[in-house]
This record gives structure tokens, sequence and C-alpha cells, in this order.
């Protein structure tokens, strides 16, 4: 039930899908806003590069420490999912695999396949009500919270230094090695650096 966040390599819940790549788009006024005045270019990366690694590591700490072990806190209380399939095996030792689907309303043709399946049907019903009631504990919501507004610092942090300038080569290959860490090129990642090319190339 988990997939993998972009930037941390963790996993999340599948109700997080991609709530980091929506994020890219945000405006850039928040960031900039705070954005302390710079003697130079040069002066204004570090700053915002500063600020990126120590949302980063915040997110990735409490990632750690914290939201994975709420998780699994969480997936315990659940138990396992149970698979939304079941397998008769045959008196010639043939074996079937039936799709299960909660509250269908046809018969099988077998009155046996018919109680393999309402007993599936059953059990992945009391998981799912388990999950559902799991998910409303006071502590993890609290947790999942913090990691979202975690994540979201992080995300504010990396668009804001990606729209900035690259004043350097070393800045410029940052920019690609976070730009690339994601499995598709994010538009906006493209557009600045195409613009720190060019800008360079002159």
């Amino acid at each position: 039930m988990a997939v993998v966040a972009p930037t941390t390599g963790a996993p999340l819940r599948a109700s997080e899908i991609n709530r980091r790549g929506l994020l890219a788009g945000l405006t850039l006024a928040p960031a900039l806003a705070v954005m302390p005045p710079a003697a130079n270019a040069a002066d204004r990366w570090e700053i915002l590069h500063a600020r990126f690694e120590r949302a980063a590591e915040a997110a990735l700490t409490f990632h750690e420490t914290v939201y994975q072990v709420e998780r699994e806190r969480i997936d315990a209380m659940a138990g396992e999912q149970p698979p939304l399939w079941f397998e008769h095996t045959t008196r010639s030792g043939q074996t079937a695999r039936f799709a299960v689907v909660p509250g269908k309303q046809f018969p099988f043709a077998s009155p046996l396949l018919d109680r393999l399946h309402d007993e599936a049907a059953a059990n992945w019903e009391a998981w799912r009500e388990r999950d559902d009631r799991v998910e409303r504990d006071p502590r993890w919501l609290a947790v999942d919270r913090e990691m979202s507004r975690l994540w979201d610092v992080e995300n504010d942090a990396r668009v804001a230094l990606m729209h900035e300038p690259a004043p350097h080569g070393r800045a410029l290959a940052l920019k690609v090695q976070l730009a690339i860490a994601n499995d598709d090129l994010w538009d906006e990642d493209r557009v600045a650096l195409l613009e720190d090319v060019r800008r360079m190339a002159v």
C-alpha cells in the first residue's frame, strides 16, 4: 500500500500519490517574500541552498524517526490486507484463482465457490473497516499532518532554489541533480535549467 517519495525515497500511503508533484506548480511569492537581502547572486544562492538543505534534512529526519514508526504501528493495528481473490483446487489437481467482488450480487455455478468467495469478501471488508478506523487515530493524524507540513516546507524551498538563477557551474550541477532525481522532468525545472544554460552560454 506504499509508494516512494521523490526526494527522500521513503514509503508513502496511496492517498499521498502525486501530492509532491502537484506542489511544484505553486507560486514562489511566499518563499521569496522572506528572502533576506544578499550582497550578490552567489550569496543569494547560498542562502536559498542552505534553506533547502535544512528543510530536506528536517523532513527526512522526521520521516525516519517518527513517521515510519507511527506508520508501522498503524499498519500493525490494521493487519495485513487480505487479497481480493481466492483459489480453489479441484479433485483433478487443477487450481484456479477467482476475483473477490465485495457485495457481489451474482452467484457462482458452485455453492462451494460461493462460500469461498463470501468468506474472502468478508475478510477483506473486516480489514477495510479496521484500516479506516485506525487511520483516524489522533496520534497518527497529528504525525501525518506534521509530515505533510515538513514536505511542504521542503518543496517550497526546492522550488525557490530551482527558480533562482545559478551563479556558477556548481549551482547549475546541483539544479540538474535535483531535476533528474524525479521520474519525470517537471516543466518548471526544464524552464529554469534552460534559462541557466542560455545565460551561461553568452
